[in-house]
């Protein structure tokens, strides 16, 4: 092989020059200028440590290297300094493949269809992955195509909605029920994806920043459903009307009734609120009725029936459905048998199940 290489003291400009060296073909494929930086065009082995600057200074203290002491199946990059630093990036990020196309901002979640798999998350019973990526500050696998980082820890832009209210910084973000990949104030006990860094008070810039940090929201049992307050109700002879009392659900409340016996006349229930409701009593009874009862956070997806036989979903905040009707503020107390928890008599209201008289 004839090899041939031209040394040449490059002037490039009346400040400027270098030292090069060219190929045969007259490629540079080295050269160093009169500042001492350094082009190489081709590889570098270095059989040393390798010693990179602090600030533009020599240190001969830190330094990478390759550790391959647990054999060539297991090489890692090693330094002896205290890790690595990305200035301008905070997550730390997985690839994984998606059939969808996904972009940053997308909360995502496993795709029971494929293996090791991805696909934008909806609200549901199965937990959350992560936030796909913007800039990760360091990624775990080989980009492919039809692949994505998924941020697995740290912070990163997320898409969000108001669907749920106004989000608040340390608000705990759940999946809009609408809205595949978007995330949500959690409003229930549910699976989570973060914590809010930022406020969205509602409007078209919906990315802000999310700590990813997937789990449960809640300290009840996975079940899918929320959390149910529950307990005992008397009413004595000669009372007309029980109040039962508790902590805010943040949520419109979803009850259930039960008398222990017969009450004479019928009952009804009155001031339903987020904290508390009146079991009432058509008229004074001449033995003592206990009352079981179980208040539920309205859940978002749930549904309210009208008597035209259509349906819609329910605000899970205030108890109003697409065609109006009952909020949290009604205390209509017309008749019924006690299982209404709205006992007017509004027929467009739709969500009454008025059941009359016993």
């Amino acid at each position: 092989m004839t090899s041939s290489f031209t040394l040449v003291n490059d002037v490039i400009s009346s400040a400027t020059s270098s030292f090069t060296i060219r190929n045969s073909t007259g490629t540079n494929i080295f050269s160093i200028d009169q500042f001492g930086a350094v082009s190489i065009n081709g590889d570098l082995s270095v059989a040393g440590k390798l010693y990179p600057s602090a600030r533009g200074s020599f240190q001969h203290d830190y330094y990478i290297y390759l550790d391959d002491t647990l054999g060539a199946s297991s090489t890692y990059m090693s330094t002896n300094a205290d890790g690595w630093q990305a200035d301008s990036a905070y997550d730390l990020a997985e690839r994984y493949e998606s059939n969808q196309g996904l972009e940053p901002g997308d909360v995502v979640m496993v795709d029971t269809a494929d293996d090791i798999a991805i696909t934008k998350a909806v609200g549901s019973d199965k937990p959350y992955m992560g936030i796909v990526s913007t800039r990760p500050g360091f990624v775990l696998g080989k980009h492919a195509t039809s692949t994505y980082p998924v941020a697995l820890v740290g912070r990163v832009p997320t898409k969000v909605s108001d669907m749920n209210g106004p989000i608040a910084i340390g608000d705990q973000l759940t999946v809009s029920t609408e809205n595949p990949g978007v995330a949500v104030k959690a409003t229930n006990s549910g699976y989570v994806i973060g914590i809010a860094l930022e406020a969205f008070p509602g409007g078209n810039d919906n990315l802000i920043e999310v700590f990813v940090q997937p789990g449960w929201n809640g300290t009840a049992v996975s079940t899918g459903a929320s959390t149910a307050l529950r307990g005992f109700a008397d009413a004595v002879t000669g009372a007309t009307k029980v109040t039962i009392t508790f902590a805010s659900l943040g949520a419109y409340p979803n009850i259930q009734v039960t008398p222990y016996g017969g009450v004479t006349g019928g009952w009804y229930l009155n001031n339903v609120t987020d904290v508390g409701f009146e079991i009432v009593l058509n008229q004074i009874q001449s033995h003592d009725v206990r009352f079981a009862w179980t208040v539920e956070r309205t859940q978002s997806g749930e549904q309210v029936y009208y008597s035209d036989n259509t349906y819609g979903p329910i605000d899970p905040l205030t108890g109003i459905g697409p065609g109006g009707g009952t909020s949290l503020s009604s205390t209509d107390s017309g008749t019924g048998s006690g299982t209404s928890t709205d006992p007017g008599t509004d027929p467009g209201s739709g969500s009454s199940t008025d059941p009359g008289t016993p």
